[in-house]
């Protein structure tokens, strides 16, 4: 799977080089751009800032606010020997900010190979609620209810990232890289209901592990 995705990066990057190698792109040696805004455009919500202090060395701080619009209302009615509403609020927030150290290496005249790493923390809030009515038929009896859990992570760590970086135009590059974050984490779960049956619960973990993020994909704006 590895192999697969960098032939996929190696197409993706192979016409835009072969382009700017026939097209005749300003000198942009002429202008100094340590300023770069990113934005990704595939896998999650992200945008950083770069900054170049030496020609090879860059510091670079990313914001990831993955799921900010991500809420989603769903009912549902049925009807047999009994009338059933149901109604679900749900959705996934993710923020993580991140510090980073990059290196670079010029390949070609137009495409550089940059690797890295630095701190990072986030932060998930997955909230559900619920409400449901049931209507029987036959005994007219009703039966409703109420429910609501939280799920909240935080994430501290160290964060490894290698990619390529493609001059496109004087100052637009395009850059796809793969990121291995290793953190420790707290977790708090939390659950209850108001029904005929009241319950609450609340759990707590500590948790530790390293996860391999997805091929990500942006432009880059220097200035």
């Amino acid at each position: 799977m590895y192999l697969v995705k960098m032939f996929l990066v190696l197409i993706l990057f192979f016409p835009i080089f072969t382009f700017s190698q026939q097209t005749v792109l300003p000198d942009s040696s002429k202008e100094s751009y340590n300023h770069t805004i990113q934005f990704y455009i595939i896998n999650e919500v992200i945008v950083a800032y770069k900054y170049h202090f030496t020609e090879n060395s860059a510091v670079r701080f990313t914001l990831n606010a993955s799921g900010f619009f991500n809420e989603t209302e769903s009912d549902k009615n049925s009807n047999s020997k009994q009338t059933d509403y149901r109604k679900d609020i749900y959705g996934t927030h993710l923020y993580e900010v991140k510090a980073q150290y990059l290196y670079n290496l010029k390949m070609k005249k137009m495409i550089n190979l940059f690797f890295g790493g630095g701190l990072l923390g986030n932060y998930k809030f997955s909230p559900r609620s619920g409400e449901y009515r049931t209507y029987y038929l036959n005994t007219g009896d009703v039966s409703e209810g109420y429910s609501e859990s939280k799920n909240v992570i935080w994430h501290l760590g160290i964060s490894a990232v290698a990619g390529l970086e493609c001059l496109i135009y004087e100052n637009i590059n395009l850059f796809a890289e793969y990121e291995v974050q290793l953190t420790k984490g707290w977790e708090k779960d939390e659950y209850s209901t108001s029904s005929d049956l009241d319950y609450t619960r609340t759990y707590t973990y500590h948790m530790k592990g390293y996860s391999m993020k997805g091929l990500r994909i942006g432009l880059g704006i220097n200035f």
